[in-house]
């Protein structure tokens, strides 16, 4: 077998069975738990990490760990 498939079929299946170890996990988060509203209307992950989830009563941005509510400035 020539040396540079060789390294390529090497470097690809490592690439696949490292890639199915790492299980992706999920966590619920809810009105109880500082979210602004429980229907959800979009979602986005920024490049630093943040998640940022639109709802109907506010942006709401979740570090992992923390949700701070971002709403609209009243007029009085």
């Amino acid at each position: 077998m020539e040396k540079g498939l060789l390294i390529f079929l090497l470097v690809f299946f490592t690439g696949i069975f490292d890639g199915q170890s790492q299980q992706p996990t999920f966590r619920r988060i809810n009105s109880q738990e500082g979210l602004s509203n429980s229907w959800v209307r979009c979602f986005y992950q920024d490049e630093l990490g943040f998640m940022w989830i639109g709802t109907s009563d506010g942006l709401n941005r979740f570090d992992g760990h923390h949700l701070k509510v971002f709403r609209p400035a009243t007029s009085q």
